[in-house]
């Protein structure tokens, strides 16, 4: 038999000490079986723990940013205002979208949304001051977040402070690109 085994060695040929005995084969078995279980109750935990998202408005639908400001009137006295402007959820994000495409300060958000007004949404200059409600901010970020556009992240400041920065997911650049890229006048004008 020795012979055998060294001339032929082959699947099978094992000690006799090294064979797996009931009572291991038995554990393994239990652990397999609450392994299973134990994924089958991650996945239900995972689902369970999802946000609903059912009915969220689309980047075609229509909301209003409250803003403030002030001014300056012909007898240099500073006044406060606010006012609403409507844009679409497209609009919001194509306004701030640009500035995430590496990691941003949220804030970038709002500084790019006035910035917008006042370039696209006909907003007095001489409106100073102009300020978007902190709430509205949070809801346009929060949307964006439920779309998948965006990603939020936080991370350690040198002077030991949390600091939260967004950037634009994959998602959210293919939907900026679409949004935004020039597209010619004629039929398969575009060269690669």
């Amino acid at each position: 038999m020795s012979k055998a085994f060294g001339e032929m060695p082959g699947i099978g040929w094992i000690r006799g000490n090294a064979v797996a005995s009931e009572e291991l084969l038995g554990q393994i078995n239990n652990l397999r079986n609450l392994v299973d279980q134990l994924r089958t109750e991650n996945e239900d935990l995972r689902e369970k723990t999802k946000p609903r998202l059912d009915g969220i408005a689309g980047l075609h639908e229509t909301l209003q940013i409250r803003y403030s400001y002030k001014w300056e009137d012909r007898n240099g006295r500073y006044l406060d205002g606010t006012d609403v402007v409507v844009l679409t959820w497209s609009e919001t994000f194509t306004a701030c979208g640009p500035s995430l495409f590496r990691p941003s300060s949220s804030a970038i958000i709002a500084v790019t949304i006035v910035n917008y007004l006042r370039e696209n949404k006909g907003i007095d200059r001489r409106r100073e001051a102009l300020e978007i409600f902190g709430s509205d901010e949070n809801r346009i970020k929060i949307q964006l977040l439920a779309l998948g556009l965006i990603q939020i992240e936080a991370a350690a400041a040198k002077d030991g402070s949390i600091q939260e920065f967004a950037s634009l997911t994959p998602r959210g650049q293919q939907q900026l690109l679409e949004l935004l890229a020039v597209r010619g006048t004629q039929p398969g004008s575009a060269t690669a």
